[in-house]
């Protein structure tokens, strides 16, 4: 049995744009997805980051790992 409901849901929607979710810049980004909102089996790693000071929530170590291309790039400045 899950621990949690993760279906998506109208309402569930509603509350996510009212939490400010897929908004702001730099450090008050707040993402959309988090990795508890999604079942995994695999890793679901968290990372800091340099360029923006906050927590990415990443659904697979290849998004890792493209995390850090874009951290290293100096065209970068912010990371959605």
């Amino acid at each position: 049995m899950a621990k949690r409901k993760r279906d998506t849901t109208f309402e569930k929607n509603e509350k996510w744009l009212k939490e400010g979710r897929g908004q702001g810049e730099g450090e008050n980004y707040k993402p959309w997805l988090k990795i508890q909102d999604v079942p995994s089996e695999g890793t679901a790693p968290r990372h800091k980051g340099w360029k923006a000071k906050r927590i990415y929530h990443l659904m697979s170590e290849l998004e890792l790992h493209y995390l850090y291309e874009l951290e290293w790039s100096d065209m970068v400045l912010d990371i959605n």
